[in-house]
C-alpha cells in the first residue's frame, strides 16, 4: 500500500505515557485522524488486517470508536471498531449498523493490543496476543477511507 495522507484534527502527541519511541496520539473525545479517500481500504471479500494499540483513560456508557470505514452507515457496508464501557465491539453495517462481535474487555491505564484479520472468508479476533473470537465473514466492505477516534459522521 502506498502511503496516504492523514488529516488531524486536534489530536495531541503525548510523551507521558508512551508506548513505543517517545510518545502516542491523545484523542480527547473531540479529536479525530483520517486518511484520504483510496481504494487501498475498499477491501472488497479479500483479506485484510487491522492493528492496534490503545489506553482509556476512563469507562463509561458510551461509544468510542477506535477506526472506523467512511462508508459505515451508508448503503455501502462498513467496518466499525468501538469500545464501549471496557469492552471492545465489532461492528459492520450499512444504514443499520450490526453489533457483529463483542470481543472482550480492557482494562483502564493499560496498552491493550487488537489485531482483526479475515482470512479466508473467516474474521479472527486477537486481544492482547490470544485469539478471542472468530466468525464467518463474506461481507463485501466498501470504505475508501478510515477514521481514527471518532465516527465517519463527526
Amino acid at each position: 500500500m502506498l502511503f496516504r495522507s492523514i488529516t488531524n484534527s486536534n489530536v495531541i502527541w503525548r510523551t507521558s505515557s508512551p508506548k513505543f519511541y517517545d510518545g502516542a496520539a491523545y484523542f480527547n473525545g473531540a479529536s479525530a485522524l483520517n486518511t484520504s479517500t483510496s481504494a487501498d481500504f475498499t477491501f472488497g471479500t479479500g483479506p485484510f488486517t487491522y492493528e492496534l494499540w490503545f489506553q482509556t483513560a476512563a469507562v463509561d456508557a458510551t461509544y468510542k470508536a477506535l477506526i472506523m470505514g467512511d462508508k459505515y452507515g451508508t448503503a455501502t457496508q462498513g467496518l466499525a471498531i468501538y469500545l464501549y464501557g471496557s469492552e471492545v465491539r465489532l461492528w459492520r453495517g450499512g444504514v443499520s449498523g450490526v453489533n457483529i462481535l463483542n470481543v472482550g474487555t480492557v482494562t483502564v491505564n493499560t496498552w491493550t493490543h487488537l489485531a482483526i484479520v479475515r482470512s479466508n472468508g473467516v474474521l479472527l479476533v486477537y486481544l492482547q496476543g490470544a485469539l478471542v473470537a472468530s466468525l464467518a465473514d463474506a461481507t463485501t466492505y466498501g470504505d475508501t477511507a478510515l477514521y481514527f477516534g471518532r465516527n465517519s459522521n463527526g
